[in-house]
């Protein structure tokens, strides 16, 4: 067994459970529970929160990334771009694309939507500006169904 292959391995699904894992976590459980509390609290809250996601979620979504860019090259069947042309290297390729698009999305557009939202607090927020943060959110969560699917797929990829 090759030992750094399997660290690499084991470090890309940590980070991209922790990522995926997270943001599923924040738009399921946190939000919710944050919406339901006291206009007043809602805003110091959704602050905290954002503060902590955004001092940790980038990095664990880089080192999902560049993991994933080892994992597939080094580790993997994609060792030149005629490889890219497999159905390995298409699932990867794909999938690599969706996960630089969602982190880019949520550090670009997602981010600074929910910031403006909450600026003034909560209470403020119109409901238009409160469906376009969910909108996007929901969005962020396509790109990782479809970063989800490419990892499956791969596996049977290089099964076969």
């Amino acid at each position: 067994m090759d030992w750094t292959e399997f660290g690499v391995q084991w470090l890309h699904i940590l980070a991209g459970t922790f990522w995926f894992g997270g943001i599923l976590f924040g738009n399921f459980v946190v939000i919710p529970a944050v919406m339901r509390l006291p206009m007043d609290s809602q805003r110091s809250a959704v602050h905290l929160i954002g503060e902590q996601a955004n001092r940790i979620i980038p990095w664990v979504a880089v080192a999902t990334i560049v993991l994933g860019i080892v994992r597939g090259t080094v580790y993997g069947e994609v060792k030149d771009i005629a490889a890219l042309s497999t159905t390995y290297g298409i699932e990867w390729l794909v999938g690599l694309v969706a996960a630089i698009a969602t982190f880019a999305w949520g550090m670009w557009v997602l981010g600074p939507a929910a910031e403006r939202m909450t600026a003034s607090g909560p209470a403020s927020s119109t409901a238009a500006e409160i469906g376009k943060v969910r909108l996007f959110a929901l969005l962020e969560l396509l790109g990782f169904v479809v970063i989800f699917t490419t990892m499956i797929l791969m596996h049977f990829a290089s099964e076969g």
